[in-house]
């Protein structure tokens, strides 16, 4: 399969993942072991994400920009890790997004995406709704940025090995943000033909990411192509390491329940990303 079939490949089964995972709230609304499902999923997927990041993207991000330093030997960029910079940076901006911006307010009317994806499905099966709209908002947001990084990075790339990992690592987590999502909009304010709105934007999030990212190599060549798909690799790699590790593994952690079994997913999902070379 060419890259560019399977870019178009992964943006579909990426949109209708992130679909069904939109709608599952209303399906699992019933069920105990739901919460159980899903966690132990996240897990796994944050091990996907780890590995991802530190050894794909970012690797290969430092490679290019050490590559380039080498070809301008004696100018500034030389001594500059570019890469970390920029993936440092995109962990930043998800941070920014998603514990600072918020207001005490916004943290105290709901819970955090461990919370929604575990204890709080059940008290909205039992009926227990969200009250407001902010957070729900503030949520969208950052899994919409990281998403759309996310996307830009695979539509960056040109080689079907890292695309196929970039998709792997995106396919893992979609369905857990997307059913986070659908659950925090479920119980907000927030109208049913609004939900589905919201549903469709965040969907639709990491496919235009991969036009994005398409486009933009397109119009570019040599030099400034490589450079376009470092840096887009970069700040995407710190997306992921940032939702590995401050977003799943943090919070899933944070609760006692299967602390093996997750870590054994966790493990699992990274050694399974060490292998696709």
């Amino acid at each position: 399969m060419s890259p560019e079939a399977l870019k178009v490949v992964g943006v579909v089964i990426i949109f209708v993942v992130a679909l069904l995972g939109g709608w599952l709230p209303a399906l699992f609304r019933k069920s105990t072991k739901a919460a159980t499902f899903f966690s132990l999923g996240n897990a796994f997927a944050g091990g996907v994400f780890l590995g991802a990041g530190m050894l794909h993207m970012l690797p290969h991000a430092a490679e290019t920009f050490n590559h380039m330093a080498d070809a301008h030997a004696g100018h500034h960029v030389h001594a500059t890790p570019w890469a970390f910079i920029l993936a440092s940076a995109g962990i930043l901006l998800i941070l920014l997004i998603e514990k600072v911006i918020p207001t005490r307010r916004d943290f105290d009317e709901t819970f955090m995406i461990d919370e929604v994806v575990g204890e709080s499905c059940h008290k909205h099966a039992h009926g227990n709704h969200l009250h407001g709209a902010t957070y729900p908002t503030i949520l969208l947001a950052a899994l919409s940025v990281h998403a759309l990084f996310a996307g830009i990075a695979m539509g960056a790339e040109s080689g079907v090995k890292e695309i196929a990992a970039i998709l792997l690592a995106i396919l893992a987590h979609k369905l857990v943000e997307s059913f986070a999502l659908g659950v925090t909009l479920a119980g907000s304010e927030y109208r049913r033909k609004t939900i589905i709105r919201l549903i469709i934007i965040f969907a639709l999030m990491t496919p235009i990411g991969v036009l994005l990212g398409a486009s933009i190599m397109n119009m570019v060549d040599g030099h400034s192509r490589e450079l376009a798909g470092a840096i887009f690799n970069s700040i995407a790699a710190g997306t992921f390491i940032y939702i590995a590790t401050m977003d799943i593994l943090n919070e899933e952690f944070h609760r006692p329940q299967m602390r093996w079994q997750k870590f054994t997913l966790v493990l699992v999902g990274f050694i399974a990303m060490s292998l696709i070379h």
